[in-house]
């Protein structure tokens, strides 16, 4: 077999290949991802539709897998800044995120900080619930008030 025809061959493998994908739809749903230094961030709006008072996110890890709207991270760390609320900060060796619907979970340790406040506890859930991030600390917690740093304590 001439080396045009070994080309010849392989093109018209790859284009059956491709056309085959095509037919049965490409998804990547099935796929899975290494992720090195994984960040993501955006804006929560407010639910009065005040977009000075929209809360920014970032979610980080220093690594992980994606698979489909799963992303498992280590070195994990959630940032939240808001301009009237002040600004809190989450992490975690390690959680599963889930981004379809805004969901961490994790039964590892976890560490937060908030201006005022420092909070840690063993196992946690950080969910959406109308408008508002929820944070559930499954069992071990320990809450540290730093009563010369707090500003103002909302409770709603």
């Amino acid at each position: 077999m001439s080396f045009n025809q070994v080309k010849c061959l392989l093109l018209t493998c790859m284009a059956l290949s491709i056309s085959l994908s095509a037919q049965k739809g490409l998804s990547l749903q099935d796929s899975q991802f290494s992720l090195q230094r994984f960040e993501a961030e955006g804006v929560f709006a407010d639910e009065e539709g005040d977009a000075s008072a929209a809360s920014a996110w970032k979610v980080s890890g220093e690594s992980g897998r994606m698979q489909g709207e799963l992303l498992q991270l280590r070195g994990f760390q959630l940032k939240l800044q808001n301009p009237q609320k002040g600004s809190l900060q989450i992490q975690s060796p390690g959680c599963e995120f889930q981004r379809s619907s805004w969901e961490l979970k994790s039964d590892e340790a976890m560490l937060l900080q908030a201006e005022g406040l420092q909070a840690s506890g063993l196992g946690y859930d950080v969910y959406r619930k109308n408008d508002k991030l929820m944070l559930v600390i499954r069992s071990t917690v320990q809450i540290r008030f730093h009563k010369e740093k707090i500003k103002e304590l909302r409770m709603h």
